[in-house]
């Protein structure tokens, strides 16, 4: 088995919380992706201080969550992930002020509640 299919398994008996799980994580797994390459895009803005500590908490929660939905607790990792999104939703663009960014946590919260 490889690296990626272990990293994707969730050990839960019920095939619907494996598929359901096996979703966060890639939707968990992308956000980090899209956290860890917006970091150098951070870095070069006049003042990235506030950007950064929110990717980093972002990316720290999201890690955390990935972890719990591996240990089988899909439910509460997604439920979590939600409330995540949707606190970023409202505090990021106030935190930062780039009010910009508020159209993409609003397509990522939806697609994860899809999940």
């Amino acid at each position: 088995m490889s690296l990626w299919n272990r990293l994707l398994t969730i050990p839960h008996p019920d095939p619907e919380v494996q598929r359901r799980g096996h979703n966060l994580l890639i939707i968990g797994l992308t956000l980090s992706a899209m956290s860890i390459l917006a970091i150098p895009l951070v870095m070069i803005q006049p003042d990235p201080l506030p950007q950064l500590v929110a990717n980093l908490t972002g990316l720290t929660l999201v890690l955390v969550l990935l972890v719990i939905a591996r240990l089988g607790w899909v439910d509460q990792a997604a439920l979590w992930l939600i409330i995540v999104l949707t606190v970023s939703f409202a505090v990021i663009p106030f935190g930062t002020g780039q009010i910009g960014l508020v159209p993409i946590f609003a397509v990522v919260v939806v697609t994860t509640a899809a999940v």
